[in-house]
C-alpha cells in the first residue's frame, strides 16, 4: 500500500487548526488528510534534504541581514502567487518501485533519484522521463546492509550514492545499487548528510547525544570520509525535536548553505575563512523558546503550537528567499529579496505545501501524491498538468517548478 507524505508541519498544522480555505476545500483536504493518517505506519520527524552543491567562490560576497517574517501575514495566498510549474514526470508504477514516502529528491546525470525512509528504507533510481531504473541500498543486518537511514546525498566527482544510516556510518554505492564500502565517521549521532565539490558535510542539528569535543553543529569529510573540520558548539541542552524542515543544507550558485531551525538562523560556508558564517537571522514577533526544542511534548501542546512563531522551511533562489512558518497558529508563507531581506509579498497558505527541493539556482522539484493531485487541492493551483492520466494507483507525481 502506497503512503503519501507531505509535510510534517503541515500534517500537523491540519490535525490542530482549521484549514485555510473555503468550506469545500476543507472538506476535501480533511478527507485526504484522514487518508493518509490511516495509511501511515508512523510519521518521520526527520526530514532532509536536496540535491548536488558545488564548492564556494573564493572571492564570493556574503551579505549579512534580517528577515523579518510574520509583520503582514493576514491575507491568503496561493502556491500560483509565486510558484510556476514547468513540467510534469510520471513515475513508473510496478511492484518495484511502489513509493511510500518521499524524503528527500537529488538529480544527477539526467537520473531522480529519490529517498523513500519508510517501506524499504532505499533510494530509487528513475529517468528523467520517469522510467524506473534500480534500487540502492538494503535494509538489514548483513554486509553493505543498514537497520535504519537518515539520509543520502550523491558524490559529484564520481556519481556514487552515500546514504547515511544509523550510529553516523556511511555506506557507499554506485548508482547501480552495487555495494562498494561503509564508515563509521563520527561518535556523535549525525543526521543529514551533503555532498559537494569540496568535500562531504554533514550535521547534528543539536541532537548530538553526546557532549564536549564531539558535540558540534556542523561537520565536514574528504571524499575518503575522513574528518577534516567542525563548527559552531551545539545548543547545552540536548534536543530532542528534530528539524521540521525537508531539508538543512542547500546548494546555490557557488554557495552552501545550512538552515539552523532551531535558532532562526541560515549559515553559509565560506571556502575563503573554511568555516560557516551565520549571514541570514530569522526575526519573528513572538518567537518560539529554544527550550521547546528539548522537549517534544511541550512543543507538540496546542496551545504552544498557537501561541508562538515558528519556522518551517527556507528555499533560497538567484535572488529570492521563501519561507514557511506558523504565525498565530497559521500555516505561512512569505517571499523576501535575496539580497537584503526586504518582504515581497506575505500571507497565510491557502491549501497543502508538498514537500518542495532546491534544483537549480532559480528552480525547484516536488513530489505529489497522486490521490491529493485527483482531488483537486492542487491540481487546480497550475495551468500545466501531467500529459498522462492519473489515478490513485499511480505512483508519485513529480512536477518541477520555477520560482515567479
Amino acid at each position: 500500500m502506497k503512503t503519501s507524505k507531505i509535510s510534517f508541519c503541515v500534517l500537523f498544522a491540519l490535525l490542530l487548526f482549521p484549514i485555510n480555505g473555503n468550506a469545500q476545500n476543507q472538506i476535501q483536504i480533511n478527507s485526504q488528510i484522514m487518508k493518509l493518517i490511516r495509511k501511515l505506519s508512523f510519521i518521520l520527524i526527520t526530514f532532509p534534504f536536496l540535491l548536488s552543491a558545488c564548492a564556494t567562490d573564493e572571492n564570493l560576497e556574503y551579505p549579512v541581514f534580517t528577515i523579518e517574517l510574520g509583520r503582514n501575514s493576514s491575507e491568503y495566498i496561493f502556491l500560483k502567487d509565486f510558484f510556476e510549474a514547468k513540467e510534469w514526470v510520471v513515475l513508473d508504477t510496478c511492484k518495484d518501485c511502489i513509493i511510500s514516502s518521499i524524503d528527500k529528491i537529488e538529480c544527477a546525470d539526467n537520473d531522480i533519484y529519490i529517498l523513500d525512509k519508510v517501506r524499504r528504507k532505499c533510494v530509487y533510481r528513475f529517468s528523467k522521463e520517469g522510467k524506473y531504473k534500480n534500487t540502492i541500498g538494503v535494509y538489514g543486518k548483513g554486509n553493505g546492509e543498514y537497520i535504519d537511514v537518515y539520509d543520502f546525498t550523491i558524490e559529484p566527482l564520481n556519481g556514487n550514492i552515500l546514504i547515511l544510516g544509523n550510529d553516523s556510518k556511511v555506506y557507499v554505492y554506485d548508482k547501480h545499487g552495487t555495494f562498494l564500502e561503509s564508515k563509521n565517521v563520527s561518535k556523535t549521532r549525525l543526521w543529514n548528510i551533503q555532498a559537494t565539490k569540496d568535500g562531504i558535510f554533514m550535521s547534528t542539528n543539536h541532537s548530538t547525544f553526546v557532549s564536549g569535543d564531539d558535540a558540534f553543529l556542523l561537520y565536514k569529510f574528504d571524499f575518503s570520509l575522513n574528518f577534516v573540520d567542525k563548527w559552531n558548539r551545539v545548543l547545552p541542552q540536548h534536543t530532542s525535536v528534530m528539524p521540521m524542515s525537508s531539508f538543512v543544507f542547500q546548494g546555490l550558485r557557488n554557495e552552501l548553505s545550512y538552515i539552523d531551525q532551531k535558532q532562526n538562523r541560515i549559515f553559509l560556508f565560506s571556502k575563503k575563512d573554511n568555516k560557516f558564517n551565520k549571514n541570514i537571522e530569522i526575526s519573528f514577533p513572538n518567537p518560539r523558546p529554544i527550550s521547546h526544542y528539548n522537549d517534544a511534548m511541550i512543543f507538540m501542546e496546542k496551545e504552544n503550537q498557537q501561541k508562538y512563531d515558528w519556522l518551517c522551511e527556507v528555499l533560497r533562489s538567484k535572488d529570492k528567499i521563501v519561507a514557511t512558518y506558523f504565525r498565530n497558529g497559521k500555516y505561512c508563507v512569505s517571499v523576501a529579496d535575496g539580497r537584503n531581506g526586504k518582504i515581497i509579498k506575505e500571507g497565510i497558505l491557502a491549501g497543502i505545501m508538498s514537500q518542495i527541493y532546491p534544483l537549480s539556482n532559480d528552480e525547484y522539484i516536488a513530489a505529489i501524491d497522486p490521490e491529493i493531485y485527483i482531488s483537486n487541492n492542487l491540481r487546480d493551483e497550475f495551468s500545466t498538468r501531467p500529459k498522462q492520466e492519473i489515478t490513485e494507483e499511480s505512483n508519485m507525481l513529480i512536477v518541477r517548478f520555477k520560482l515567479k
